[in-house]
C-alpha cells in the first residue's frame, strides 16, 4: 500500500514526463516498424501504388498494376514516395524497405501524441496532457495504425492541429487571455487543407461538427477568433494542388470513385462486408481502446456531473456528434473512431486528476459501479487467451514468449481490479498503459515472425529469393496485393487459366503460381496446346487471412 502511494506521488510530481513520453513514442511507433510483412489488403495496395509512382515517375496518376486507383486523393502516395526515396538514398539501399513506406504513419502517430499532450495541457495543465498522451499511446488502435502504411495516422495529426486552435480559444475564455496566436490559427487552416489531399473532407466534417455544437452550447465562443474569412481564402489557395490534380486526372473519375463510390455509398449502405448495427463502436472500443476503456464509465459519470464546464463541453462536442454519425453509418471499420480517442483520453485524464485533487471517490464506492468496472478489466484476460489462441493456430515454434505475454496480461488484470477498487486511478493508467505498450511491441517483434502460416505472400517471396528466381510472375487464384508488392510491378494477376496459358505461350511470363483448385485444369490445357511446364518441388500451404480461407499453392515455370 505504502509503495503504491509513493509511486503515485512520484508520477504526479515528476518533472521529466516529456522524456518518458518521448521514450514511449520511440518504443511504440518506431522500434517494431519493420517487423510485420506487407499486410493485406489496403496497406499493400497503398505501397504498391506508391512504388509504381516512383518506378514510372508519374506522380499524378495513381494505379495498382493496370487499374486506376482514385478512391483516395494523392497526398498519402506523395508522402510515402518521398519517405521511401529518402530512406533508400540516405542509407544507399538497393530496394525500398517496407518500413520506409510506414514511416509517415509512425511520424503522424507521434505528432498526434504530442498534439494530444498540448491540447490536454492547454485545457487542464501539463499533468493531464501527459496522462492523456500515455493513455492514447497505449491503445491497440493507434498502435496498429502507426504500423500500417495508410492515411489514418497522418489524418489524425492533421485533425488535432486545428482542434488545438479551438482548445486554445476555450483556454482563453477560461483565463481571459488572448487565445491562440495568428501563426497557430493559420497553421490549423493549413493542416485542415492538407487533410483534404490526404483523405478528403473527413477532418473538415469533424471540425465543423465540433465548432457547430460549441457555438450552440457555449455562448461565449466567438467564431471570429479562428479568422474564418481569411482562413477560408487561405484554405482555397492551399487547395489548388488538389484541385489541379483532380482536373489533370479527370474530375469525373475522382468524383465517381472517391466521393460517390468510396464515401457516399458507405454512408447509405454497408460496403466491402463491413456492415454493423449502431452501437458497434461503443462495444468494440472496450477492446480497441484498452486500457483507456478501463476509465470509460467513471469518465462518463464525471463528465455528466461537470457538464456545464466549458472545457468538458468542448471535449464532448468533439466526441459525441461525430460518434453518433459514425454509429448511424452502415459501413463500420474500427479505425473510424481514431480521431475521437484524444478527446476520450483527455476527458479520462482530467477525471483522474480531478478526483485525485479532491480526494473524493464516493461515487466509485457504490456497489453497482464495482460490478460494472469489473467488465472492462476482463479485456486483458481476453488478450491473454487471444495471443495463445493465435500462437497455437499459426505459430511454427515453441510458445515461450507468448506464454510470458499472456501471464503479463493476466497480472495486468489483477492490477486493474486492485487499483480500480482502491481508487489508485493514476497509477492504474500509467502501469496498464506501459504494460500494454510493452506487450504489443513484444508481440509484434517476436511472435508475428513465427506466424508463418498466415504470411503466404512472404513465403512466396522468400522461396524466390532463396532460389535466385527472378522472373516475371503470373498469379492464378491467389492474388493478394501483398504478393504483387513483394513480387514486383511486372506481376500479372490472371483472371482464368486461359489467360495464364496465353502469357506463358507468348513468353511474356515465365513463372506461374497457381492455387490448388486451378491446377488440374491448367495441366490439362497446357498439354492440349503443347506447352511444357515444370512443377517446382515446393508447395506453399497457409491461411489467406484477408479471406479467412486455407490456400495451397504450386509453382510452375516453362
Amino acid at each position: 500500500m505504502f509503495i503504491f502511494d509513493k509511486l503515485n506521488d512520484f508520477i504526479l510530481r515528476h518533472n521529466y514526463n516529456r522524456f518518458i513520453l518521448f521514450l514511449l513514442i520511440f518504443v511504440t511507433f518506431f522500434l517494431t516498424l519493420n517487423c510485420l510483412p506487407p499486410l493485406d489488403r489496403d496497406e499493400s495496395r497503398y505501397m504498391q501504388s506508391t512504388l509504381q509512382m516512383i518506378e514510372t515517375g508519374d506522380f499524378l496518376n495513381i494505379s495498382f498494376l493496370d487499374t486506376t486507383r482514385n478512391k483516395k486523393p494523392p497526398g498519402i502516395y506523395w508522402i510515402q514516395a518521398a519517405s521511401a526515396l529518402a530512406i533508400k538514398n540516405i542509407f544507399s539501399l538497393e530496394e525500398f524497405p517496407v518500413w520506409s513506406f510506414r514511416l509517415p504513419s509512425a511520424v503522424g502517430a507521434s505528432l498526434s501524441i504530442w498534439l494530444t499532450f498540448l491540447i490536454g495541457k492547454a485545457l487542464y495543465g501539463r499533468k493531464v496532457g501527459y496522462l492523456a498522451s500515455v493513455m492514447l499511446i497505449s491503445t491497440p488502435l493507434i498502435f496498429v495504425e502507426s504500423h500500417i502504411a495508410k492515411t489514418d495516422s497522418i489524418l489524425l495529426a492533421l485533425i488535432l492541429l486545428p482542434l488545438l486552435v479551438v482548445a486554445k480559444i476555450i483556454e482563453g475564455l477560461e483565463s481571459k487571455s488572448n487565445g491562440p496566436s495568428n501563426i497557430l490559427v493559420y497553421s490549423g487552416w493549413f493542416a485542415l487543407d492538407a487533410s483534404l489531399i490526404i483523405k478528403g473532407p473527413i477532418a473538415l466534417i469533424i471540425l465543423f461538427l465540433t465548432i457547430f455544437f460549441i457555438n450552440i452550447t457555449n455562448k461565449d465562443f466567438q467564431l471570429k477568433t479562428i479568422k474564418p474569412l481569411l482562413g477560408i481564402i487561405f484554405f482555397i489557395l492551399a487547395s489548388l494542388p488538389c484541385l489541379l490534380w483532380i482536373y489533370y486526372t479527370g474530375t469525373s473519375d475522382f468524383v465517381k470513385e472517391s466521393l460517390i463510390n468510396d464515401m457516399f455509398f458507405k454512408i447509405i449502405s454497408s460496403q466491402e462486408s463491413h456492415g454493423a448495427p449502431p452501437g458497434f463502436f461503443v462495444i468494440t472500443s472496450f477492446l480497441s481502446c484498452w486500457p483507456l476503456s478501463l476509465f470509460f464509465i467513471p469518465t462518463a459519470i464525471w463528465a455528466y456531473q461537470n457538464r456545464r464546464d466549458n472545457k468538458i463541453k468542448y471535449l464532448l462536442c468533439w466526441l459525441i456528434p461525430t460518434l453518433v454519425i459514425f454509429e448511424l453509418i452502415p459501413t463500420k471499420l474500427l479505425h473510424y473512431v481514431l480521431p475521437l480517442l484524444p478527446s476520450l483520453s483527455i476527458l479520462s485524464a482530467a477525471m483522474i486528476m480531478d478526483y485525485i485533487k479532491k480526494r473524493d471517490f464516493s461515487f466509485l464506492d457504490k456497489n453497482i459501479y464495482k460490478v460494472i468496472i469489473f467488465i472492462p478489466s476482463l479485456v486483458s484476460i481476453f488478450f491473454a487467451f487471444l495471443i495463445l489462441f493465435i500462437s497455437f493456430q499459426y505459430a511454427e515454434s515453441n510458445l515461450f514468449i507468448e506464454i510470458i505475454i499472456s501471464i503479463i496480461y493476466f497480472i495486468a488484470f489483477l492490477f486493474s481490479v486492485y487499483f480500480m477498487y482502491t481508487n489508485r486511478l493514476l497509477l492504474l493508467a500509467n502501469i496498464a498503459g506501459i504494460i500494454n505498450v510493452l506487450c504489443l511491441s513484444t508481440f509484434i517483434a517476436f511472435v508475428t515472425p513465427k506466424l508463418e502460416k498466415i504470411w503466404v505472400s512472404e513465403n512466396i517471396y522468400e522461396y524466390l529469393i532463396n532460389n535466385n528466381i527472378d522472373k516475371p510472375v503470373i498469379l492464378l487464384g491467389y492474388s493478394e496485393p501483398s504478393a504483387v508488392f513483394r513480387l514486383g510491378s511486372d506481376t500479372l494477376i490472371a483472371n482464368n487459366v486461359e489467360e495464364s496459358i496465353f502469357h506463358l505461350k507468348n513468353g511474356k511470363k515465365n513463372l506461374l503460381i497457381v492455387e490448388k483448385k486451378f491446377e488440374d485444369i491448367l495441366i490439362e490445357k497446357t498439354k492440349f496446346v503443347g506447352i511444357k511446364i515444370h512443377k517446382h518441388d515446393y508447395q506453399i500451404e497457409g491461411i489467406n487471412y484477408s479471406k479467412g480461407k486455407k490456400v495451397l499453392l504450386s509453382i510452375y515455370s516453362n
